[in-house]
C-alpha cells in the first residue's frame, strides 16, 4: 500500500513539473522559408572592383554605411495553404543587408510571421559572392554558426542573375526549392549531377584551407520557358571562385572524389553508342616515391548493365561481352587520363583527393611535400587500370 501511495505520488509530481514538448511560437506563425539566395548587388559589385583594395571591401566597410547594405537576399517563403491545391505555393520576399542576420530582421519587417528555416530545401549562392572573398567568408562563417538554418539543405551556387529564379515554373512540384532540390537528389540515379549539403560543404571547406568544389545551378531560357539546369560544378580556391568546370569531365571528376553513387555512361563499340549504367564502383589506389615524384597507381572497377545494342544482335554470346567489356575499359580509362591531365596542365590544383590520400595513408611522405603540393601534383605520374564488369544485359528473347 505504502509503495503505491509513493508511486502515485511520484507520477503527480511527473505530470506536473514535466508539460510535455511545446513551442512558444504557434505553427500558424511561422513563415516557413523553403530556400533563399544570396547576392552581391552589382553597385556595390563595382565599388569593391574599383577599390585599391577589393579584399579590404566587405561587410563592416563604408559601404554599409548605406542602409540597404550590399547583400540582396531573396527569401522564398512557403504558404502551406495552397501546397495541396496545385497553385503557386511560395511568394518570395527581396530585401537588402549588411549580412544574412541584418537581412532576416529586416524580413521581419516585411512580413506578419515569424522566418522559420528548419524545413529549409535549398541555399543559391551567387557567383558574385564567390568572387569576393571577404564576403563570401562571412557568408560561410554565418552558416557555420546559426543554430536556424537547416544543414540538410542543399548548397548550389547560381551562375547568372538569381532573378531568374524566380522565372522557374516547376510542373511537379509547388515550388521551385522543392523543384531544384529533387534535381540535385537526382545525383543517386545520375551521373552528371551532384548534391551537396549545407553541413557536408562546410567540413570540406574547413578542412580543405578554402577548396572544395560546389554544384551550379544555370537558369536557361529554353523556347521562352526557364528551365533550371545542374551539371556543372565551380572550383573555389583559397576562399574564392576559380573557375568553373567543363561539363565533359564531371564524371570521372565524381567518381575520383567518391561522390559518385550510379549513373550512365557512353561507350563506344562498333561505331555504336552503347548506354552502359553503372551501379556500383571500387576504387583503389597505391602510392610509390621515386627521385623525389610521386607515382600513383589508380584501379577502378564498375559493375553494371547493358541496356541497349543494336536489334538483332546476339548479346548473350560470351565474346561479344567481352569486346564490350574491353572496349568499355578503354573507352573510361581514356576519360581517366584526360580528366588527370586537364586539371594537372589547365586547373593546376589538386581537386582529384590525391592529397586527402596522402595525407590519409602515406602521412609521412605527405609531410613533405605538403607545403608546395599542387607542383608536386602537377607532376606526379598517375596511372588508371580500369576493370569493366557487365552483369545484365536484358531480356532473353530465345
Amino acid at each position: 500500500m505504502k509503495v503505491k501511495k509513493i508511486l502515485t505520488l511520484f507520477i503527480i509530481i511527473v505530470l506536473t513539473l514535466t508539460t510535455g514538448c511545446y513551442d512558444r511560437v504557434e505553427i500558424e506563425q511561422r513563415a516557413i522559408i523553403g530556400a533563399f539566395s544570396i547576392e552581391l548587388v552589382d553597385e556595390v559589385q563595382e565599388s569593391f572592383e574599383k577599390a585599391d583594395d577589393a579584399k579590404q571591401a566587405s561587410s563592416d566597410s563604408s559601404f554599409n554605411e548605406n542602409k540597404n547594405g550590399p547583400l540582396k537576399i531573396i527569401f522564398g517563403v512557403i504558404n502551406p495553404s495552397k501546397l495541396q491545391s496545385g497553385d503557386k505555393a511560395f511568394k518570395t520576399v527581396e530585401v537588402r543587408g549588411a549580412n544574412i542576420p541584418d537581412a532576416v530582421e529586416k524580413l521581419g519587417e516585411k512580413i506578419s510571421r515569424q522566418p522559420y528555416f528548419a524545413q529549409m530545401r535549398m541555399l543559391y549562392i551567387s557567383d558574385k559572392v564567390l568572387k569576393n572573398k571577404k564576403v563570401f567568408k562571412e557568408v560561410l562563417d554565418r552558416l557555420d554558426r546559426s543554430t536556424k538554418i537547416n544543414e540538410t539543405a542543399n548548397i548550389v551556387v547560381i551562375k547568372g542573375e538569381t532573378d531568374n529564379l524566380a522565372k522557374v515554373e516547376p510542373e511537379l512540384e509547388n515550388t521551385i526549392a522543392a523543384h531544384i532540390f529533387g534535381i540535385s537528389e537526382n545525383s543517386k540515379i545520375t551521373a552528371n549531377v551532384s548534391a551537396l549539403p549545407i553541413y557536408k560543404f562546410l567540413s570540406v571547406i574547413r578542412n580543405s584551407d578554402g577548396c572544395c568544389f560546389i554544384p551550379v545551378v544555370e537558369i536557361k531560357n529554353i523556347k521562352g520557358k526557364f528551365e533550371p539546369s545542374i551539371d556543372k560544378v565551380v572550383l573555389i580556391k583559397d576562399y574564392q571562385f576559380l573557375r568553373y568546370l567543363d561539363t565533359k569531365y564531371i564524371k570521372t571528376f565524381r567518381i575520383l572524389n567518391n561522390d559518385f553513387r550510379s549513373g550512365r555512361m557512353l561507350i563506344n563499340y562498333e561505331n555504336i553508342s552503347i548506354p552502359y549504367y553503372v551501379y556500383s564502383t571500387n576504387k583503389r589506389i597505391w602510392l610509390e616515391e621515386e627521385e623525389g615524384k610521386l607515382k600513383y597507381k589508380v584501379k577502378i572497377e564498375f559493375e553494371g548493365d547493358v541496356e541497349e545494342l543494336e536489334f538483332g544482335k546476339d548479346l548473350f554470346d560470351t565474346q561479344t561481352i567481352d569486346k564490350i567489356n574491353k572496349a568499355a575499359e578503354e573507352t573510361i580509362k581514356e576519360e581517366f587520363i584526360e580528366t588527370t591531365k586537364y586539371f594537372q596542365d589547365t586547373i593546376g590544383y589538386d581537386y582529384l583527393g590525391f592529397k586527402d590520400f596522402t595525407h590519409k595513408y602515406y602521412n609521412k611522405i605527405y609531410q613533405k611535400y605538403k607545403d608546395n603540393w599542387d607542383e608536386v601534383f602537377k607532376n606526379a605520374q598517375i596511372e588508371y587500370d580500369v576493370k569493366v564488369y557487365i552483369r545484365r544485359i536484358g531480356i532473353s528473347k530465345k
